[in-house]
Parts: structure tokens; C-alpha cells; sequence
């Protein structure tokens, strides 16, 4: 088989990579070179000078595509976030069970820690993960986020993984490339890697001696995939294989999840089971740290601390029910510069317990700033999280009362939320500090009047996506990397929620049938080629360098 042809549709789609490259914040893909009769590439944008090299790829050339590096406990963008280990004097016990696990070479391979949402589990996974990186024993580490995009990607964990067990291990690194490049075309190679049994066979069996059975493997959030019927298939291969590391497994209780566990479930010899339990002590103490910068001003002002009185503390630590993310979250909303702590303090203690009351105080308060509906409403169902940069790009637009939502405008929107919302000052992406919010948000019986119905905002997302690839094709501009790739995906939930309730919100059906008349063949022309350099890499890649996609006329 021949290199990929170089003809004219080829190079109109290398210059779209090339001009896309500046509105992507990914590293450009370089091409490595071309190895027997596949060219070999790595990153995420077309566009770079072939490199003829007489080496074989690496590893990691071959496993960048798939590699989430912000999904490592240490990331960047976890920090971003405020993954933090547990405060100490807090989590003794689940932190004791789980190091026994790990220590104990003869235990079982797989430790499942689950616990409802809220009692701290990644905090208690991203501890482990920075005890044992200290000593030297962490493998690899995959903390899944819901709608980010990679970070939620399943089929991305393994390779992520591989990745680094590579970097740390020569050995390892030099079996998984004998695997991956003794058989067949390297294509087909790369074409295989989103199947767990290919993945697992090829990356994961391959550890130096010294680390068989003492170097361990955390993936945290499995409940934040958007694939349930692969996070089962994973689990279930992790279980039935007998690889050479241990893993930590951490979730909540979901019913798939105990089916993907139910062959083994009784087989001490093969799994763990752990629960992090709701705990009054542990969030006391959080508490309590939390209140410590207050108490220290008024002692250095007044020679005593007078406010909160031990009965607050107490009355708010009942409040919490035990979780975790409740007492961080008050403590967010109580001590944030922005409102009076004490009126805070007051509010919460007034309502009733447990954490669906706290955000809707919460809620209830960030509602006052203009524009907030509209911005919490995207935030809940974009595809993935965007910089409030970004964000107005796709937003603003010249009807009301889009044309204020700039970006100023979207600070100012979120100024009430910041104990929910990370809201970076930098082009970084805005996010949940917790999943539970966009839970109770987006669950009508839960949250009742705060509600914020997906067909509604998926309607406002496919709009404003549309109109910015119509504007930008009737121009001649390029239109921005979200709205090419989420449109089509803001149009099927938008639809699929319209089938749900049996109506289309007034307003809506003409606005949306006007916008679907300007789509003609080279629009729909012009958005393949450009979406598909970001929706379909690395496949596209794969099928290109393979020779079923003909980038010829």
C-alpha cells in the first residue's frame, strides 16, 4: 500500500488544520515519519511537514492521541480545580483500609471504593495517589470529569494509563511496543486501540519484576463517563485479567457498575470492597479549619474570637448530613469576600438539612446578577467546558439579550456562584467544583423551581452554534471549533427532549427552521471538513493513513 495521497482535497483540509490551529488551545500534531506503509503521527492538528525517519515509532507516538494528560492526579488542571489531599486528623480509617490493600502483595488485585456523592472520595482516591507517587509504587492515575470532553472519554483510560507506566518504566515501555509492533500493519494497530481487550493485552502486561503486584493503578470517577455500557466492559476485563498492578477503583454505588462487579463479588482472592461512609467528625473538622482565618482576625483585633459560637458550628455540622462536599461548600459560601459571612452563616443555619437546600440557597442568591440563567444554563449542558472568552464568542450574538453577553458581562453573571463555580480570571475553562450541582440543577424533582429544562438550553446552544457557522461560511471566516463540532450535538438532545415533552417552546420553531434553511450542500461541505479534523481525530487520521479515506477529488 502506498503513502496517503497528496491531491488537491488534501490540501485544502491541511490548511484548514493549519488555520484551525489558532483557535485550539491542543498542541499542533506533528508526523512523525513514515513507518513501512503507514505514515505515523501523534498531537491533534493536521498541518506540520512530513518527517522521513528510519526508526520505528515509540509508544508514545503511537498512544499520544489518546493520551488525557489532565486526567493525571497531579495534573495542571486538576490543581486548576482544587484537588487537594485530605486534611489531617480526617479520613483515618478508609485511609488506613485502602493502604493495607495496597501493601499486601498476596491481597486481592481490584479495591472498588464507592460512597454516594458528596462523602469525598476523590479526595480520599487523590491522597492514596500522591502517598504512593512519594514512594515510589503509583503506576498511573486516570481522575475522570463529567462533560469534559477527553476526561470523560473511557476508551482514553487504558492508553492514558500505558502512557505512563511507559515514561516511568524502560522495560515496560520497550514490551508494549514489541506488542504493539510485531503483527500486521500499524494502522490496524492504531484502529484497534478503543477495544479493552486489544488495549489491556498489548499495554498492561508488561511491568518490571520488581513492581509485579506493588504498583498501583487508581482511576477515580467511573460514574462520570458518558459510556455506562463500557465502564461495565472495562471493569469487568480489569477483573477477569491477570495483570501486573494493582488497581484502585473508585465511584458511586451505580447498579451498572455492581453488575460489571457481580462475577466476582464474593471472590476475596479478586476484589475489595470498600464504602467511604458519611462521617460528623471529619466535617467538624473542616468546619472548624474552615472558620480558623476569621477566628485569627478577631483575636489579633479584638484579643478573642467571638463569631461563630460553638452552637453554630455545631447546628452546621448536623446541616451536613456528614458529606463532605457539603461543609466545603458552605464553608465557600459562608467565608467568600463577596457577601457578609455572618448573614451567610445565618441563612444556611435557617434552612433545612442536607445538600440539595444549601445549593438552593446558593442558587436562589447567584440569581440576582443579569444574564444568570443564561449562563448557568449553558454551562450545564455544553459538550464540554469553555473559557468565559469562549463562551461569549458562541453566545453573543446581535439579538437580545445575547448582544450583552460579553465577556464582562459573564463575570458579572457569575459573580453569586463562585463557592459553586470555578471561574478562572485566564483563558482557562469555567467548571463545577462538584458534580452534584449539575445533578440537582438538571433534576426537576429535586431542584423544583430552579430547574433548568435541557430542551431549553440545548435550543439555545444549537441556535447560537448554527448561527455562528452561517455567519462565518456567509463571510468566509472560519467559525469557532465548538459550535463546528457541538452543533449536531446540541440538535439531537434539543430534539430528543422536544419528543420527550411533545412541544416545541414557543419562539424556538421558527427561529430554528430559519437557521436549517441557510444549511445547503456546501455548508454541510464546508462543516464536514472542518469538524471532522476535531470530532474525528485520531480516527480520521487512522482511516487516512490507512488508505480507506481518499482525500483526492
Amino acid at each position: 500500500m502506498s503513502a496517503p495521497p497528496h491531491g488537491s482535497r488534501y490540501q485544502r483540509i491541511e490548511s484548514v488544520g493549519q488555520s484551525l490551529d489558532a483557535d485550539d488551545s491542543r498542541q499542533p500534531m506533528t508526523q512523525i515519519g513514515i513507518y513501512g506503509d503507514v505514515t505515523v503521527q501523534s498531537g491533534d492538528v493536521v498541518g506540520q511537514k512530513i518527517i522521513n525517519q528510519a526508526q520505528p515509532p515509540t509508544v508514545f507516538d503511537l498512544l499520544r492521541p489518546y493520551f488525557v494528560p489532565d486526567a493525571l492526579y497531579n495534573s495542571a488542571q486538576r490543581s486548576l480545580e482544587y484537588a487537594v489531599t485530605c486534611q489531617l486528623e480526617t479520613r483515618h480509617k478508609i485511609l488506613h483500609d485502602i493502604s493495607m490493600w495496597a501493601d499486601d502483595p498476596t491481597g486481592p488485585r481490584v479495591c472498588w471504593l464507592s460512597g454516594r456523592a458528596g462523602t469525598g472520595k476523590t479526595t480520599i482516591a487523590h491522597t492514596i495517589a500522591d502517598k504512593y507517587d512519594s514512594k515510589g509504587r503509583l503506576a498511573a492515575t486516570f481522575f475522570l470529569w463529567r462533560s469534559t470532553g477527553d476526561r470523560d472519554e473511557i476508551r482514553k483510560v487504558v492508553p492514558t494509563i500505558a502512557f505512563q507506566i511507559a515514561e516511568k518504566s524502560h522495560l515496560a515501555k520497550e514490551g508494549m511496543e514489541r506488542a504493539l509492533l510485531k503483527e500486521s500493519s500499524l494502522s490496524e494497530h492504531l484502529s484497534q486501540l478503543s477495544g479493552f481487550d486489544y488495549q489491556l493485552s498489548k499495554l498492561l502486561i508488561h511491568a518490571p519484576d520488581h513492581l509485579v503486584g506493588h504498583s498501583l493503578v487508581i482511576i477515580d470517577g467511573l460514574d462520570e463517563s458518558v459510556s455506562p455500557e463500557r465502564v461495565e466492559d472495562l471493569i469487568k476485563k480489569l477483573c477477569q485479567m491477570n495483570l501486573p498492578f494493582r488497581f484502585l477503583l473508585v465511584s458511586r454505588p451505580e447498579d451498572y457498575i455492581k453488575s460489571a462487579l457481580a462475577d466476582v463479588w464474593n471472590h476475596k482472592d479478586i476484589l475489595l470492597r470498600l464504602t467511604v461512609e458519611e462521617s460528623r467528625d471529619d466535617v467538624q473538622h473542616i468546619i472548624v479549619t474552615g472558620f480558623l482565618p476569621i477566628w485569627q482576625h478577631q483575636i489579633e483585633a479584638e484579643g478573642l474570637p467571638t463569631w461563630p459560637i460553638k452552637q453554630d458550628i455545631t447546628a452546621l455540622v448536623e446541616k451536613s448530613q456528614g458529606l463532605m462536599v457539603y461543609a466545603a461548600l458552605a464553608m465557600r459560601y459562608i467565608c467568600d469576600r463577596r457577601g457578609d459571612p455572618k448573614k451567610r452563616l445565618k441563612d444556611v443555619l435557617s434552612g433545612h438539612d442536607g445538600l440539595d437546600i444549601l445549593y438552593h440557597q446558593v442558587i436562589k442568591a447567584a440569581k440576582q446578577y443579569d444574564y444568570f440563567d443564561i449562563v448557568m444554563g449553558s454551562l450545564l449542558y455544553l459538550q464540554y467546558p469553555l473559557s468565559t472568552n469562549n463562551l461569549s464568542s458562541l453566545l453573543l450574538s446581535t439579538e437580545e439579550p445575547y448582544d450583552s453577553l460579553n465577556i464582562k458581562n459573564i463575570y458579572g453573571a457569575l459573580n453569586g456562584c463562585h463557592s459553586v463555580l470555578i471561574v478562572p480570571e485566564d483563558d482557562q475553562p469555567i467548571t463545577f467544583h462538584h458534580a452534584s450541582l449539575q445533578d440537582f440543577l438538571t433534576n426537576q424533582k429535586r431542584s423544583k423551581d430552579l430547574f433548568y429544562a435541557p430542551m431549553t438550553y440545548h435550543a439555545q446552544l444549537m441556535i447560537c452554534s448554527l448561527e455562528a457557522i452561517t455567519a462565518a461560511f456567509s463571510s468566509g471566516t472560519d467559525a469557532s471549533k465548538y459550535a463546528l463540532i457541538a452543533w449536531h450535538h446540541h440538535s439531537c438532545c434539543f430534539l430528543s427532549a422536544v419528543n420527550a415533552n411533545n412541544h416545541i417552546p414557543e419562539g424556538l420553531e421558527h427561529k430554528a427552521m430559519d437557521l436549517i434553511k441557510n444549511i445547503d450542500l456546501e455548508w454541510v461541505k464546508s462543516w464536514l471538513t472542518k469538524a471532522l479534523f476535531w470530532a474525528g481525530i485520531p480516527y480520521l487520521r487512522v482511516e487516512w493513513a490507512s488508505g480507506k479515506v481518499s482525500m483526492q477529488e
